[in-house]
């Protein structure tokens, strides 16, 4: 089992499309544009709508979608795109429609489309093909994924320590195998720093009466982590005599520290990419401290998984799996989803569907992180391009020379 980032055709590549009012009437009436692929059963499915516009000369913006979820792998396949006109919330028209193969604008360079009886006539402005590296270009180029495990030791609640003393038993040492198998397979080194947090340590080099939100589980300060899976199986069981369960349950503290290591990785070891493992055992009693660090944690490379093990009521803790949008205490919202939450107990029965689902977010996590930060691979990006009809025009004019 690995993570799931198999290239299928079309599925790095891109279409990008600018479509412009030509001989549409004046009205003050929002129009916008609707386009449908057409299934094989002849229905059609609605992949994208554009914005509403109001004034003639403006043009729609220029949007991006997977040239497959526009093609399907057929370009000889219909797409048809229709004209709504709005003129208030309750009340919309559809006006007119047209439709084009990806044949027809990017072999055939069709522009000019009729989209009413009333002649009315959109131009595709620009159009282009092209590819966008995915997760396997990136770790043929280098990347490397570094695992930091954090375990709960919190008491919150009144709920006692699960942490089983038998080696290989227990839903942490199971989390901690089949997650980080998979993992260490992307990393060379194979270091892992382990980490607790809501506990008191008790190592012979860490002694704390106070409950402390990030340590070693090595005991030592200046070396956190542990070599390969069974290191770092190991390196958890040989702390649970060393450190007493307390509270509260703090998820940001830990948080912080992974934002922190991340931030240093950013701007010093480009081709590493930080997957942090959180296993909990009781719901965290800073959800909202936890979703302002996790909005402001899409700007450096790290991806957060938690794994809610045990009984306890995690159903306030869905918000954290990002899948709805996350928002700060401030309004702000992510500029990618870097978290992702799972009950454990829900995928006891098949241990291998818990890494499945857990990990298939990993590849496109990274992708996002890796282009908007500009660390783009020497892949061949263009692959069609039309020129626009505006250009055209330009090149035919005469030289004043």
């Amino acid at each position: 089992l690995g993570v799931r980032a198999k290239k299928i055709s079309e599925g790095g590549e891109f279409i990008t499309m600018k479509w412009i009012r030509t001989e549409l009437p004046m009205t003050k009436s929002l129009s916008f544009l609707i386009f449908y692929r057409q299934r094989h059963d002849g229905s059609w499915l609605k992949i994208y709508q554009t914005e509403s516009i109001t004034e003639r000369s403006q043009d729609w913006k220029q949007f991006d979608m997977k040239l497959i979820e526009m093609s399907y792998g057929d370009w000889s396949k219909p797409i048809k795109v229709e004209l709504w006109i709005e003129e208030n919330s309750s009340n919309l028209q559809m006006v007119g429609e047209t439709m084009f193969t990806l044949n027809s604008i990017l072999k055939e360079k069709q522009r000019d489309f009729l989209i009413s009886e009333y002649q009315d006539k959109i131009l595709l402005e620009m159009v282009q093909v092209y590819a966008k590296p995915d997760f396997l270009d990136y770790i043929r180029e280098g990347l490397q994924l570094s695992t930091i495990v954090a375990v709960d030791f919190s008491a919150a609640g009144g709920n006692i320590s699960p942490h089983s003393k038998s080696i290989g038993q227990g839903p942490h040492q199971e989390t901690i195998h089949r997650l980080c198998e998979i993992l260490l397979s992307y990393d060379r080194d194979r270091k892992i720093p382990m980490y607790g947090f809501g506990g008191r340590p008790h190592f012979p080099g860490l002694n704390s009466t106070d409950t402390l939100h990030c340590f070693p589980l090595s005991g030592d300060m200046t070396r956190p982590e542990a070599t390969g899976l069974d290191g770092a199986i190991k390196t958890y069981m040989e702390a649970i005599p060393y450190v007493e369960s307390n509270g509260p349950t703090l998820l940001s503290p830990l948080l912080e520290e992974a934002c922190k290591l991340s931030q240093m990785l950013k701007f010093s070891e480009a081709n590493y990419y930080n997957v942090l493992l959180v296993l909990l055992h009781n719901p965290i009693e800073d959800i909202q401290e936890t979703i302002d660090i996790l909005v402001d944690a899409a700007n450096v490379p790290l991806s957060v998984i938690i794994v809610g093990i045990g009984n306890a009521d995690f159903s306030k803790m869905e918000v954290l799996d990002g899948d709805e949008g996350l928002v700060s205490s401030t309004g702000k919202k992510p500029e990618r989803k870097v978290s992702q939450f799972v009950i454990y107990n829900r995928y006891k029965s098949i241990h291998t569907m818990l890494a499945e689902s857990v990990l298939s977010e990993i590849p496109e996590q990274v992708v996002q992180y890796k282009q908007p930060a500009g660390l783009q691979t020497q892949l061949p990006c263009l692959l069609y391009t039309s020129p626009s009809p505006r250009d055209r025009q330009k090149s035919r004019m005469p030289s004043s020379a």
